[in-house]
């Protein structure tokens, strides 16, 4: 593709800002809860997954070993989730979600079904396409340009 104008450019900064704010992600927590965005994504993909260890949580959420120990240490103190030591290898900590995490989980996915749902019900198919496609070529260049950085 041609180099972006400064134009271009500003035109995705904007909309990227947009998107950041209307996702709640400028506010102290998200999904109608008391957590933090961080938080609240390391319940879902925790939950996703039924059970992580730190460093696959490191390499999801792409934050640092030390804010992901907070990040645990937080979600253990609020019996969000659980610590055990993995089958293959005692010295690795696997976490999952407890039941109060699952419930956590279960909120957060009615909040943001319910959002999505209803910001997005004047879509046809065609529109809600473009919608996927774009926001998919999007995440995978931001995440090629991360990625080819190092």
């Amino acid at each position: 593709m041609a180099k972006l104008s400064i134009t271009q450019l500003n035109d995705i900064r904007a909309l990227s800002r947009t998107l950041v704010r209307e996702l709640g992600f400028m506010h102290r927590s998200v999904a109608n809860t008391d957590l933090s965005p961080s938080a609240v994504h390391a319940i879902v993909e925790i939950g996703l997954a039924k059970s992580l260890t730190a460093n696959d949580l490191c390499e999801l959420l792409i934050l640092e070993k030390s804010s992901i120990s907070r990040l645990v240490k937080s979600l253990l103190k609020k019996e969000l989730i659980k610590e055990f030591h993995s089958k293959t290898d005692g010295r690795v900590k696997v976490l999952s979600l407890t039941v109060k995490g699952q419930q956590q989980l279960k909120a957060i996915d009615a909040y943001a079904q319910a959002r999505i749902s209803t910001s997005l019900q004047h879509l046809g198919k065609s529109d809600y396409l473009s919608l996927r496609n774009g926001l998919t070529l999007y995440t995978e260049s931001l995440t090629n340009s991360r990625n080819n950085k190092g």
